[in-house]
């Protein structure tokens, strides 16, 4: 797990010291993510970790605030400014050791789970989120959670087959070109493991002048059905704008599924 600072972030009200412990987050299949340092936002004293998550995966990451002294109860909310992405959840408080004093029984050990399965309209997005610790002395530490939803990667679910995928997508998608992005794919394209990341397709660093419109007829793919894929794109610069501002994109180029010999 990774814990707040102490010294330089951490502080001391009589012999207490609260810190917030983000222990890892881990998706549906219980395969651990990693959770490294990261960027911090200027102007703020606060940590911030880095978190991958994928389109149709629950990813859960566990919150928990901790009173080393037991004096003191503890509460964790997220920041209101900046809420929870859409369809992320957290879950109510768990406490995980308490002790009763003058005033009645208190928590001084307490835990939340952030859950979050990203839609596919968040492909490609890096949400902040920051949630807040506190304790009835007075007392708070924030932490925050930088979450890179992983671009040209989905989840299937249960009984979902490549078929049942590409022709949700529409615009041309093919179930052939995700079945050639995964040969870790083994035997029927109708049986897909769940919960596990599959490639839709390749990565592309775009050119200044490069548009969804150009790339499209370049790889043979619809321009729409690049927009749908990278809906960040389509927002900052539609199927005809210039990509200059988005680092990358996901290309699922054409294939010829009718061949005659």
């Amino acid at each position: 797990g990774l814990t707040l600072r102490n010294g330089d972030t951490a502080q001391t009200i009589n012999g207490s010291v609260l810190t917030m412990l983000v222990s890892g987050s881990v998706n549906s299949t219980g395969v651990p993510f990693d959770v490294a340092d990261g960027d911090a936002i200027p102007g703020l004293i606060l940590e911030t970790s880095n978190v991958s998550a994928n389109v149709g995966c629950l990813t859960e990451v566990v919150l928990e605030a901790t009173d080393a002294a037991a004096r003191f109860g503890l509460a964790i909310d997220p920041l209101a400014s900046l809420g929870l992405p859409a369809g992320a959840a957290i879950s109510s408080p768990e406490c995980v050791q308490s002790s009763v004093g003058a005033v009645g029984q208190f928590c001084w050990d307490l835990r939340r789970v952030l859950s979050w399965k990203p839609a596919r309209t968040q492909w490609g997005s890096k949400p902040l989120i920051c949630f807040i610790a506190s304790a009835s002395s007075g007392q708070t530490r924030m932490r925050c959670l930088r979450v890179a939803v992983q671009r040209c990667t989905y989840c299937f679910g249960h009984s979902e087959t490549l078929q049942d995928f590409t022709m949700s997508l529409g615009n041309g998608a093919s179930w052939l070109q995700i079945w050639s992005a995964n040969p870790g794919i083994v035997g029927m394209p109708d049986q897909i493991q769940p919960g596990v990341p599959a490639q839709l397709g390749a990565l592309y660093y775009p050119r200044a002048s490069d548009t969804l419109r150009s790339l499209g007829s370049r790889f043979l793919v619809s321009p729409d059905l690049l927009a749908l894929v990278n809906p960040d794109a389509a927002v900052l610069a539609g199927v005809d704008g210039f990509l200059q501002d988005i680092t990358d994109l996901c290309i699922m180029p054409g294939v010829c599924e009718n061949v005659v010999s």
